[in-house]
C-alpha cells in the first residue's frame, strides 16, 4: 500500500529542488551576463520584437563593456561611479547619460545605486533622425556631448531637476510597461513614449546648458562639424581624408581643422582614428573576419601596422580583444 504522506513529502521535495535548480540557473545566467564584455544588436533585439528595451538594475554594478546600440541611463536613486572610457564620474539621482555604440563603460555601486536603462535599436534612430535632429538639444546631447567629455567647458552628461526626473521616470515606466505587455500596439506605444522621453531630456539639456546647446540652424560651426561626423560615421572612418571632411563641412581645410578642434577638443584625424578603432573593436567582437582581413577592411596596408595601431590605442592586441568575448 502506498504511503500518502510519503508521496506528498516526495512531491514537495521535488518541487523544492526544481525551484532551487531554476534559481541556480538564473544566478548562473546573471553572473554570466555580469562578466560579459560586449553585446551585439542581435543579443538584445530579436527579429519582429520591439526596437526599444527598458529595464531597471538595482544595486547596479557591472564591469567595463561595450554594445552596438545607443543606451540611455537614468539614475533613479543611490550613489555610485560611472566609468566611461578613461573618465570616472560620481553619479546620483537625476544623472542622465547617453552611451554611444562601442564606447566602453561600467558602474560601481557605492550605496543603493539604481539605474534605469533604455536600449535603442539603431534602426529607430536611423528612421527618425531627420525628425530628431531638429529638436533643440538633440544634436549636442545625443551626438556631440559624448565626445565633449574630455573638454573642461562642457559638463558630463546631464543632471535632471526633480520635476524633469519625475517626468523622465514616468515615461521610462510607460516604456517598460509596454515592453511587458507585448500587445500588437506595444511597440508603437513604446516608440511614442520614447520620443517624448528624448524631448524631455533634450529640453532639460537646453535649460541646463544654455549657450552650449545648439539646434542645427543656430550655430554654423556645430552644423559643419556634424556634417563631418556624419560622413565619418557613414564611411565607418575608412578612407576619410581631411579634404573630404572640409568639403562636406563647407569650409576651407585649415579653417575646418581649427573649427573641428574647437568644437570637439580633438583634431579631425584623431577623431577619425578614434572611430576607426571603434569599428575595429566591433569587427573583432562580432565578425568572423580574421585580423588580416579586418586590417584590409579598415584600409591598413598590413595586419602588423593595424595590430601596432590597435595596441597603442586600446592597450591590448586585436587577438587578445577577440579572445575576451569567450
Amino acid at each position: 500500500m502506498v504511503d500518502y504522506n510519503l508521496c506528498m513529502d516526495y512531491i514537495v521535495i521535488k518541487l523544492y529542488l526544481i525551484d532551487f535548480l531554476k534559481g541556480l540557473a538564473m544566478e548562473f545566467k546573471l553572473e554570466r551576463n555580469r562578466n560579459k564584455t560586449h553585446w551585439a544588436v542581435k543579443d538584445i533585439f530579436k527579429p519582429g520584437n520591439s526596437r526599444i528595451r527598458a529595464f531597471t538594475h538595482k544595486n547596479y554594478k557591472i564591469g567595463l563593456h561595450t554594445h552596438e546600440f545607443i543606451e540611455i541611463n537614468l539614475v533613479s536613486c543611490g550613489q555610485g561611479r560611472h566609468f566611461i572610457e578613461d573618465k570616472v564620474m560620481t553619479v546620483e539621482p537625476g544623472n542622465a547619460f547617453v552611451i554611444p555604440p562601442m564606447v566602453e563603460h561600467g558602474y560601481i555601486d557605492d550605496g543603493g545605486l539604481d539605474v534605469c536603462h533604455i536600449l535603442v535599436h539603431p534602426d529607430y534612430i536611423a528612421e527618425n533622425l531627420e525628425r530628431l535632429r531638429w529638436i533643440d538639444g538633440y544634436l549636442t546631447f545625443f551626438t556631440l556631448e559624448p565626445y565633449f567629455r574630455q573638454q573642461g567647458e562642457f559638463r558630463h552628461g546631464l543632471k535632471l531637476e526633480e520635476s524633469a526626473l519625475s517626468e523622465a521616470l514616468t515615461l521610462f515606466q510607460k516604456i517598460e510597461h509596454e515592453g511587458r505587455e507585448q500587445q500588437s500596439s506595444s511597440g508603437w506605444a513604446q516608440e511614442c513614449n520614447m520620443s517624448l522621453l528624448i524631448i524631455t531630456l533634450c529640453r532639460a539639456h537646453v535649460a541646463s546648458f544654455g549657450k552650449n546647446t545648439f539646434s542645427p540652424g543656430e550655430h554654423p560651426h556645430i552644423k559643419a562639424v556634424l556634417a563631418a561626423i556624419n560622413l565619418i560615421s557613414k564611411k565607418k572612418a575608412v578612407g576619410v581624408t581631411l579634404n573630404d571632411l572640409a568639403r562636406v563641412a563647407g569650409l576651407e581645410r585649415s579653417h575646418f581643422c581649427r573649427v573641428f578642434r574647437k568644437v570637439t577638443g580633438m583634431t579631425a584625424m584623431e577623431f577619425v582614428r578614434h572611430e576607426m578603432i571603434k569599428e575595429a573593436k566591433r569587427l573583432l567582437l562580432e565578425s568572423s573576419l580574421n585580423i588580416g582581413e579586418i586590417a584590409m577592411e579598415l584600409g591598413y596596408c598590413d595586419s602588423a601596422h593595424f595590430s601596432k595601431s590597435f595596441q597603442a590605442a586600446v592597450g591590448c592586441s586585436p587577438s587578445a580583444l577577440r579572445h575576451s568575448r569567450f
